[in-house]
């Protein structure tokens, strides 16, 4: 075992910012080791009481949970998730793109929660939410499968004899998702996918879920036939992210009515919470309707309060304890490198917020790990640390992105056009509007000004499958070109235009047959890119982008991904014209001459930035980072390109005639070895 101050130098530093992140509790799972029971108890167990009065008289209850930029507003809903999904089901909301598709919205994202597998459980939220039902309990689920299709529709409908919307439609789906052959076909449906006559005939329904009325009734059949069963929590998060207002306040309003609507018309078994930052609620709560902050339909509101010493003190233990572990000598305090001394200097008041307290903890422990040099420390580049962040913190995303949309179809077609808004807002494109053509349809369209050419642009992006649908849009699209709204439209779709006899596919090869107007088909990597950006403008607009120890403004993260150019490797931005091609056609030529093998480029990457907000770290640790972060390397890889960044003078090997489990490589920043090439020791 090694001493404290030899780990020290060896390990990455326990309070990495990638590990103060926090969001969509189904992609982000919680560490219990790094959870402080203590810190917002009082506020675990309001909510506990609201589950359990819901449980006990299945009247559905709303709950407001505020608190300031970094109090542990999404952590704590991970947390409840963790707690209680024993006895209730979860699904987390991300914000809306469209408040004209919100309960459209609210059914996809509850389904696709729905889809998740629980902590200790061999079944997925849906299937277990369906073998609830008390219809299936009383009768034996088995016995009910087993029984012929309409049976079973005619069985729930006597059940079941009033209110359910569309019940031979429904129940049949519900059917259909104990058929290993359907489940798939029957979750896309309830999930609102406007699937082709094909697919729906296989279902045996009539249409998909493609109205807000629809998805209203469906998720109040979801409430009123299991009322003997688990309930289903709502949780709201990264409201700052909303659609707003022409004056300029975030569209509460549309969430209020939806939850109005939850008990006006008694949909029963719900616990919904709504989680907010509290200046934002301050802000906004007064272009609510006053009667939709009611008690009746506003039942409690929760404030998290900020942490004492004590509790900053145990964050403090939980991240250490692993280096505590590994130590000889055993540390004598069990926040050692830290000190309560820091504690009471930092934080006069004795109070203060979970991620500031780490993240001064992160401050203190790199100052302490950089004291440990035993020369002339290198200046510290705070731009290139910074930089070096967002790009760890962009790889980060991107795998978590790539890991949770499979397919294009995953996303909404206003959520579509929601990533590519943003991001083409990041690159500073001019007249940019949502909403371009007219109709049901115009929620999936924006137009802008081709920053190179100066001419009105139009966009159309539709993945619905049903041709009834793409005739639709199609014909809003030829609507938009008479009434000549643009010079050049682009259709993006990466799905079949059907065939020649088919109306839709008519009026396509019309417009888009030859040129300006062009049909671009759309990669998933493309989508990964346009939405891993997203998810980091909801953690800036929600103040919980922290970089380098900075929190980062959704201006500032504009500023960052135009500096590091991450958006020029979208296959879609430059389709749409946003990057001058011939420019371009000549750097993406010169970088396949200059780097063969795009994937070491990254890795080499990686690992040079891993180095910068480390300063120096074990040698075997920063390969086992690697491996961690891409997963199928060997280490030959990696030797590879650290051998690279040395003959490069961007690193240095330490102690190079030690094992290698005892080797140090550390940054060099640029101009700061000596004149012998060396770099000052530790």
């Amino acid at each position: 075992m090694a001493k404290l101050d030899d780990l020290i130098c060896q390990s990455i530093n326990p309070f990495d910012v990638e590990s103060l992140a926090s969001g969509n509790f189904w992609q982000e799972q919680q560490n219990r080791a790094l959870t402080v029971n203590s810190i917002h108890q009082e506020a675990v167990e309001k909510i506990e009481e609201l589950l359990d009065t819901v449980i006990q008289n299945r009247y559905s209850q709303t709950v407001l949970l505020a608190g300031d930029s970094g109090s542990g507003k999404s952590y704590l809903l991970g947390r409840l998730k963790r707690t209680f999904n024993s006895k209730a089901f979860f699904a987390y909301i991300d914000p809306w793109a469209d408040s004209d598709f919100i309960w459209r919205h609210i059914l996809r994202q509850m389904v696709d929660s729905l889809l998740y597998k629980p902590e200790g459980e061999e079944e997925p939220q849906l299937l277990l939410w369906l073998k609830g039902l008390s219809a299936f309990r009383e009768g034996g689920f088995a016995k009910w499968m087993m029984g012929e299709r309409n049976l079973f529709i005619r069985n729930l409908e006597t059940t079941f004899p009033a209110g359910t919307y569309n019940s031979k439609q429904f129940f049949g789906v519900l059917y259909d998702l104990t058929n290993s052959e359907l489940y798939s076909l029957a979750c896309q449906w309830l999930r609102g996918d406007d699937l082709d006559d094909d697919d729906l005939r296989k279902l045996k329904v009539k249409r998909a879920i493609d109205s807000e009325n629809a998805a209203k009734g469906i998720l109040g059949n979801f409430s009123r036939i299991a009322t003997n069963n688990r309930p289903i929590v709502f949780c709201f998060d990264s409201l700052d992210s909303i659609p707003r207002l022409p004056q300029g306040n975030i569209d509460l309003q549309a969430l209020f009515n939806v939850n109005t609507i939850f008990y006006n018309q008694y949909f029963k078994n719900f616990l919904v919470i709504i989680s907010i930052i509290k200046s934002t609620w301050d802000e906004n709560k007064r272009f609510i309707q006053p009667a939709d902050l009611a008690p009746g339909r506003l039942h409690r509101e929760v404030y998290l309060k900020p942490i004492n010493k004590k509790q900053i003190e145990a964050l403090w233990v939980m991240r250490l304890h692993s280096l505590h572990q590994q130590s000889k000598p055993k540390p004598i305090s069990d926040i050692e490198p830290l000190s309560k001394e820091q504690i009471n200097l930092r934080f006069p008041r004795g109070k203060t917020l979970p991620r500031m307290a780490l993240s001064i903890g992160r401050e203190l422990f790199q100052q302490y790990k950089d004291g440990l040099r035993r020369d002339t420390k290198p200046p510290i580049d705070r731009k290139a640390i910074l930089l070096a962040e967002f790009e760890l913190k962009w790889q980060d995303e991107f795998a978590k992105t790539k890991e949770r949309i499979k397919k294009i179809t995953f996303l909404s077609a206003p959520d579509l056009i929601r990533i590519l808004q943003d991001a083409l807002k990041a690159l500073q494109v001019k007249e940019l509007r949502t909403k371009f053509i007219r109709g049901k349809y115009s929620g999936y369209s924006l137009n802008y000004k081709n920053p190179h050419k100066q001419e009105k642009v139009g966009v159309v992006w539709t993945e619905d499958a049903n041709f009834t649908s793409f005739f639709s849009v199609m014909n809003a699209c030829q609507k938009a070109l008479r009434q000549k709204q643009c010079q050049t439209l682009y259709l993006i779709r990466v799905g079949s235009v059907g065939t020649a006899k088919l109306k839709g596919n008519q009026i396509y090869r019309k417009i888009f047959t030859g040129s300006p107007h062009r049909h671009i088909r759309e990669t998933l990597t493309s989508v990964h890119y346009l939405a891993t950006y997203q998810e980091l403008v909801k953690s800036a607009r929600a103040n919980e982008l922290v970089l380098a120890g900075k929190t980062i403004s959704v201006d500032e993260l504009e500023s960052l991904i135009r500096q590091t150019e991450i958006l020029k490797k979208c296959k879609l931005l430059k389709d749409l014209g946003i990057f001058d091609s011939v420019v371009e056609d000549v750097k993406e030529r010169e970088e396949i001459v200059e780097v063969a093998d795009e994937k070491a480029q990254e890795i080499k990457t990686f690992l040079l930035n891993r180095l910068k907000t480390q300063n120096c770290m074990a040698l075997a640790a920063l390969q086992e980072n690697a491996i961690a972060r891409f997963g199928d390397l060997n280490k030959t890889t990696i030797k590879q390109q650290v051998k690279m960044l040395i003959e490069e003078d961007s690193a240095m090997i330490y102690n190079p005639t030690k094992p290698l489990e005892e080797q140090l490589i550390a940054w060099v920043p640029q101009g700061t070895t000596d004149s012998s090439g060396r770099f000052p020791p530790f």
